[in-house]
């Protein structure tokens, strides 16, 4: 049996010159097909991706540039995009692009 891996994706930040800064581990996953898919048009005027990162982790600021890869090298992008809005939860934060 596989186990399914909590935070099998790479968050990385990206500063104004490009320099790209890894983050933590996460998961991304990309609204258009769950339910929540009208709250997220209504809350951000587009579809959008929402990454879960472990609690704890330091807090990302709305507007700074933020990517997800498949790879710890950052070089197999999945999404890219400013950070909409940041939520600390109780068992893992999320952020919206």
């Amino acid at each position: 049996m596989r186990r399914i891996e909590k935070y099998p994706h790479f968050l990385f930040t990206e500063d104004g010159s490009g320099t790209a800064t890894y983050v933590c581990k996460c998961r991304e996953e990309t609204y258009g097909w769950s339910p929540d898919a009208t709250y997220q048009v209504t809350l951000f005027g587009k579809r959008s991706s929402l990454i879960q990162i472990p609690y704890g982790e330091q807090k990302i600021p709305e507007d700074t540039i933020v990517f997800v890869t498949n790879d710890e090298a950052g070089t197999d992008v999945r999404v890219k995009g400013n950070v909409l809005k940041y939520d600390t939860g109780q068992l893992h934060n999320r952020l919206w692009i």
